[in-house]
C-alpha cells in the first residue's frame, strides 16, 4: 500500500509592510505559512524568518533611517528550493559586498557593525543583491532538506 500525502505549495506569494518594526512580526507568521506549506521543517523556518528579520531591521534602521517607506518580501518555490526577494527603496545598501568579520580580535579592537550580516548569510544557502529602477533587491535561497531525505517509496505529487 501507497499513501500518497500532498500539500498545496503556492509558487508565488509576498507581503508588503509600512518599514517599521512593528510589522516584523506580520513577515514572520507570514513566512511561518508559506514555508510550512512547503517542504520546510521547523529549524529552516526559523532560519529564514531570522535571516530576513535582520534583513529588513537593516533596512529600517540603517536604509529608511526612520523616513517612511515599504518593505516587499516575496516567495517563490522552484522544487525543494525557496527563493526570498526582498526590496525596498530605501537608499542603496549591497549587503553581500560586506566581508566575513574576523573574531580572533580583542573584541575591544573590532569595529561595531557586520554581525548581522554574517548572521543572514550563515542562515541562508546562498545569498545575491540586485540594484535596479531605484530598488534594493536581497535575494535569500533556502534548500528544503526535509524534501531531499525524503524516502524513495514515497510518491511525488
Amino acid at each position: 500500500m501507497v499513501l500518497k500525502a500532498c500539500k498545496h505549495i503556492e509558487k508565488h506569494s509576498e507581503i508588503m509592510v509600512a518599514a517599521s518594526q512593528d510589522e516584523i512580526p506580520k513577515i514572520t507568521a507570514y513566512l511561518d505559512k508559506v514555508m510550512s506549506q512547503g517542504y520546510f521543517g521547523k529549524k529552516e523556518i526559523l532560519e529564514v524568518q531570522l535571516a530576513v528579520e535582520e534583513a529588513c531591521i537593516n533596512i529600517i534602521r540603517h536604509g529608511y533611517r526612520g523616513a517612511e517607506g515599504t518593505i516587499l518580501v516575496m516567495n517563490d518555490f522552484e522544487d525543494d528550493v525557496l527563493k526570498v526577494t526582498i526590496e525596498d527603496r530605501a537608499r542603496r545598501f549591497d549587503p553581500t559586498q560586506f566581508e566575513k568579520p574576523t573574531f580572533v580580535d580583542n573584541v575591544d579592537n573590532r569595529p561595531l557593525g557586520g554581525l548581522g550580516i554574517h548572521l543572514l548569510r550563515s542562515l541562508v544557502d546562498e545569498s545575491r543583491y540586485e540594484y535596479q529602477e531605484g530598488k534594493n533587491r536581497l535575494i535569500l535561497i533556502k534548500y528544503s532538506r526535509i524534501k531531499n531525505s525524503r524516502s524513495r517509496l514515497e510518491v511525488r505529487c
